[in-house]
């Protein structure tokens, strides 16, 4: 969905983050939207919860019964606080309900699939990575004449704040995003002359399968 679109290689990232990222994290509310009602933020649960291996059942029982949580993958747990995030952000963009809630829920499921896939084919990042990557974002974005950046700084008590939010951001969002990359690069997931399929296909595929993987099963919500 629309997170996953700035995704497709790193070039496209730096090109759509002014409009994805600024759009779709800050922009979904304010700084609060990056907590939980317990203060545990919503990339905590992807840690928290990741099992590479497999979450056993009674992993996935207790996870099943915990009012924070939406949904209980193979290998992953997704929060309710980052479903009502999307959410939010669809609501804001004049989506129904009932559109943004499936919508919501289909972008948080192959978000933290895709986070399962990047860290099982070793893609974890340490916190110099994260940070070397958000001063390049940094550089761009203080450049940036579109005035998105500075709009995004409207939902957050200060820049210092934002930046936080940011770096909480990639910690999931940067493992992803060299998974996907590398695979573009080994698996040639690009435009395809013999059956007309474009990168875009081909990621949508891919996020697709790797959430039918997890085969989620909703908690009683």
């Amino acid at each position: 969905m629309i997170w996953g679109e700035m995704m497709k290689s790193k070039r496209l990232i730096i090109v759509g983050l002014i409009v994805s990222i600024l759009l779709i994290f800050s922009g979904c509310g304010t700084e609060k939207n990056t907590e939980t009602t317990n203060d545990q933020s919503i990339t905590d649960y992807y840690i928290e919860s990741l099992s590479v291996n497999g979450l056993s059942r009674s992993q996935k029982k207790e996870y099943l019964s915990r009012d924070d949580i939406y949904a209980v993958g193979n290998n992953i747990a997704v929060s309710k606080a980052e479903v009502q995030q999307y959410t939010d952000f669809y609501l804001n963009n004049g989506e129904s309900e009932e559109n943004a809630q499936k919508l919501a829920e289909k972008d948080a499921m192959e978000r933290n699939a895709l986070y399962v896939a990047a860290i099982q084919n070793g893609y974890e990042v340490t916190e110099e990575d994260i940070d070397d990557w958000l001063k390049e974002l940094r550089t761009m974005l203080e450049n940036d004449t579109t005035g998105a950046y500075q709009s995004a700084m409207e939902g957050f008590e200060s820049e210092d704040a934002y930046w936080e939010y940011e770096y909480e951001v990639y910690r999931v969002d940067l493992p992803i995003q060299n998974y996907v990359s590398s695979l573009q690069i080994d698996t040639n997931v690009s435009a395809d002359s013999e059956n007309g399929n474009s990168d875009t296909d081909a990621f949508s595929e891919l996020k697709q399968r790797l959430a039918d993987e997890q085969d989620f099963k909703l908690t009683n919500l």
